[in-house]
C-alpha cells in the first residue's frame, strides 16, 4: 500500500512537471511570435518611412501682393473647384479606393498613420513610383482605373464595340464612364456620373467669373463651367488660350496616362498660377517674333495661326 501511494505520488509531480513544461513551451512559442510580430512590423515601417522619404513636402509661398482684392476672391473660388476636381480624380483612380481607405483608418495595423499617408499620396494603395506594387493588400492596380469595370478586357471592349458600332464614339469619349449594367456595358458622361460634385464646381467657377474684372478670364470661366455641366470641352478650350490677366487657370479633365487600358479616358486635374508682373515683363520681347516663329514652323501652313501668335 505505501509502495502504491509513492507510486502515484511520483506520477503526479511527474505529470505536473509535464504539464509547467507544457505551459512553458507554450508561452515560448507565445513569445516568439510577439517578438515575430514586432520586427515584422518595424521592417514594414522602414519600408514605408523609406517609401515616404521618396517624397517631399515643399512649403511653397505665393506673391499675391499683385492681385487685387477682387483677384484674390475669384482665387479662393478656383481653389475650391480644384478641392472639388481633386476628390473626382479620387474616384477616378479607382472606384473602391474609399473603402480602401476606410480599411486602412479601421485597421490594427501599427504603421496606419503611415499608410494612410502613402495612400493618400498615391491616391490609392499602390506605389506609382515603383511599377504600382500594392503596399496595402494585394489587389492588382486595375489598368482602367476606375473609369471602367475592374474585370474588363481589351478583348471585351472591342468585342462589344463590333457587336455595336453605335456606341463607338461614347465608348471611346474621354469624357465617359464605362460601367456594367447586368449584361450590358454602358457609357455614361462625366456630367452625370459626378453630377453632384460637376454642379457645384461650375456654380463656383459661375460665381468667379461674374467677380473677375478680367473679360478673358470671365470667358473662360463661365465656358468651363458650361463643359463641366455638358461635356463639350472645345470652346472652354480656345478660351483658355486667349487668358491674358493675372490669373492663369488650368482646369478640368486633361490628361489620358492614368488610363492604362486605352488611354481614352481623360482625369480631372486643375493648375492655378499667379503671373508674376515684372518677369511676364521681360519675356514681352518676344512677342513681335511670335508671328514669324509661328510661319517658320516645320509644319504643314494649314496648322499655323499666324493670327492666334500675333
Amino acid at each position: 500500500m505505501k509502495l502504491s501511494l509513492i507510486t502515484l505520488a511520483l506520477a503526479v509531480a511527474i505529470s505536473g512537471c509535464s504539464q509547467t513544461e507544457q505551459t512553458l513551451a507554450a508561452n515560448d512559442t507565445t513569445s516568439f511570435k510577439t517578438v515575430n510580430s514586432a520586427v515584422k512590423g518595424e521592417n514594414q515601417s522602414a519600408t514605408y518611412q523609406a517609401m515616404l522619404d521618396q517624397l517631399v513636402d515643399i512649403d511653397m509661398q505665393a506673391d499675391l501682393t499683385s492681385l487685387s482684392p477682387t483677384d484674390t476672391l475669384v482665387l479662393r473660388k478656383i481653389i475650391e473647384v480644384a478641392d472639388i476636381l481633386d476628390g473626382i480624380y479620387f474616384k477616378q483612380t479607382f472606384e473602391n479606393n474609399a473603402a480602401v481607405r476606410q480599411q486602412i483608418l479601421a485597421s490594427t495595423d501599427i504603421n496606419k498613420s503611415k499608410l494612410l499617408s502613402l495612400f493618400e499620396l498615391h491616391y490609392g494603395a499602390w506605389d506609382t513610383l515603383n511599377g504600382d506594387k500594392p503596399f496595402f493588400g494585394s489587389t492588382a492596380r486595375p489598368d482602367g482605373a476606375g473609369v471602367y469595370p475592374v474585370d474588363l478586357t481589351k478583348s471585351e471592349f472591342n468585342q462589344w464595340i463590333a457587336a455595336h458600332p453605335e456606341d463607338e464614339k461614347s465608348f471611346k469619349s474621354g469624357y465617359t464612364v464605362i460601367v456594367r449594367d447586368k449584361e450590358q456595358l454602358k457609357a455614361i458622361p462625366y456630367s452625370i456620373y459626378y453630377k453632384e460634385e460637376l454642379t457645384d464646381a461650375a456654380k463656383l467657377m459661375r460665381e468667379a467669373a461674374e467677380l473677375t474684372k478680367d473679360q478673358t478670364l470671365k470667358i473662360f470661366l463661365s465656358k468651363r463651367a458650361d463643359s463641366f455641366l455638358n461635356d463639350k470641352y472645345r470652346d472652354s478650350e480656345m478660351a483658355w488660350m486667349d487668358l491674358n490677366g493675372s490669373l492663369e487657370i488650368a482646369i478640368g479633365p486633361y490628361e489620358t496616362y492614368t488610363d492604362k487600358l486605352f488611354g481614352y479616358k481623360t482625369f480631372f486635374e486643375a493648375f492655378i498660377t499667379v503671373r508674376n508682373p515684372e518677369d511676364s515683363a521681360k519675356l514681352d520681347i518676344y512677342k513681335k517674333y511670335l508671328t514669324a516663329m509661328e510661319s517658320n514652323l516645320p509644319i504643314p501652313d494649314e496648322h499655323k495661326n499666324v493670327n492666334r501668335a500675333s
